[in-house]
């Protein structure tokens, strides 16, 4: 028979995997917020869970380390033998730490939108849970100072390590957002447009002989200013990537030449110039 104290533990440590797998499908583990640029500034806001592809692979592996321990726990509560107390103990602790970095918020800005991921009530829960599943293992353990020395560097390896994890997944998931770059386009002659080739500088923009100026973006919108053939207009365009890399012009306004201009941008897919 196991000892009181240990059978208690071993049903804490048992228990809490569990509900912290139940708890994990519930939309309150990160705060998703972002921030859409282009006309005006909007905000958006989504609660997710720990399976989103926010959270994964980091606080989603979190989730499994627990259940894993928990079953190890279990399994040392039902006598199973050949089931070393050190494993249940070193599983919960990696988790716990995966689970501790979703605790530090990660940002990304790009050129169309920017997000920010915070805990949610639901993650700072399941961290909780996860230091009394940490705590239960190390009392059936009873470590030495080594292992218990190595627990604690893998809560803090795991802490930093899916924290840095989570900001290099976010910047891939993300991208710049930027749809166009500096360089040349080419549009093929259709719909009674000739072939012309338009040109991104710095901050200039130039297409063909017949159109010039200068370009400023946010988020999906290209305003254009300056042309020599209406220098008094401002017009505005949403610019779209489209498959291929090549990009599209669609209006929102623009009355340069009668709308000559317009008609021309908003005319076939401009594509890069290799």
């Amino acid at each position: 028979m196991h000892p009181r104290r240990t059978v208690v533990a071993l049903i804490v440590a048992s228990i809490t995997g569990f509900v912290v797998a139940g708890l994990s499908f519930v939309p309150a583990w990160l705060a998703h917020d972002r921030v859409v640029l282009g006309e005006g500034a909007r905000h958006v806001h989504v609660e997710l869970t720990a399976w989103s592809s926010q959270s994964w692979p980091i606080l989603s592996a979190g989730v499994l380390l627990l259940v894993a321990g928990s079953v190890l726990a279990l399994a040392q509560l039902v006598r199973i033998r050949h089931i070393g107390p050190g494993w249940g103990l070193s599983s919960t602790c990696a988790g716990l730490g995966l689970l501790g970095a979703g605790l530090m918020p990660v940002s990304q800005s790009g050129h169309a939108s920017s997000v920010m991921l915070t805990a949610g009530w639901g993650l700072v829960a399941a961290v909780v849970l996860a230091v009394a599943a940490a705590g239960g293992a190390a009392v059936v353990a009873a470590p030495r100072r080594v292992v218990a020395a190595a627990c604690a560097a893998l809560v803090v390896l795991g802490g930093i390590g899916g924290w840095g994890g989570r900001v290099v997944e976010l910047n891939l998931a993300e991208g710049t957002g930027l749809h166009y770059h500096r360089g040349s386009y080419t549009r093929q002659a259709s719909d009674g447009q000739p072939t012309e080739t338009l040109t991104f500088g710095a901050n200039t923009i130039s297409v063909g002989s017949r159109w010039s100026g200068l370009y400023e973006g946010s988020g999906r919108v290209v305003s254009l200013t300056d042309d020599p053939a209406c220098p008094d207009v401002r017009a505005s365009y949403h610019v779209d990537e489209v498959v291929g890399g090549g990009i599209t012009w669609e209006t929102i306004i623009d009355t340069c030449a009668n709308g000559e201009r317009a008609r021309d941008l908003t005319t076939g897919v401009w594509e890069p110039d290799r």
